[in-house]
């Protein structure tokens, strides 16, 4: 049981951390790209 909970971490927590990162940076260019094409067309 104790060894299934640290696999589940030591997956769990890498996994979760890179989906973070990973939406942060599809949103940041997004966001960069909707700015760009609002300003292409006044």
């Amino acid at each position: 049981m104790v060894e299934y909970a640290l696999l589940l971490v030591a997956v769990g927590v890498p996994t979760v951390a890179g989906l973070t990162a990973g939406g942060a940076t599809m949103f940041k260019n997004y966001r960069a790209a909707r700015n760009h094409m609002l300003s292409a067309f006044p």
